[in-house]
């Protein structure tokens, strides 16, 4: 995918935060400490923040096709249909696994601000 497609995916309105997802949210550096930084560290800050705003995305839209398939399965379950909650349970597996992955992320980019302000 190009730096265009890219971007405007970003922007999509179907990518927006569900509102009881409060969570899904890049982690921003506190604006002090930011100021405080070296030009390469905000730069590696900023670039690190792009690799968080991917996860976000992806368990953003994760998010909401659990949702989808959540009322698909209660939809089914009345007309005695297949139960598919092994599915939502897959995709609650993958969003913890997002989740870990961005706080992963965020730490690793806390770690390297606070290191190069030790320094």
């Amino acid at each position: 995918m190009d730096d265009d497609q890219y971007n405007d995916l970003l922007k999509d309105d179907k990518l927006a935060r569900p509102a009881n997802c409060d969570g899904l949210a890049v982690v921003k550096c506190n604006q002090l400490v930011c100021n405080l930084l070296p030009p390469n560290a905000r730069t590696n800050d900023n670039t690190i923040q792009n690799f968080e705003m991917s996860v976000v995305k992806s368990a953003t839209v994760l998010a909401k096709m659990v949702t989808k398939v959540a009322t698909l399965e209660k939809e089914m379950k009345e007309k005695g249909s297949e139960d598919i909650s092994f599915i939502i349970d897959d995709a609650n597996d993958a969003l913890t696994l997002l989740g870990q992955a961005n706080r992963k992320i965020h730490l690793t980019c806390k770690g390297f601000v606070k290191a190069r302000v030790e320094k």
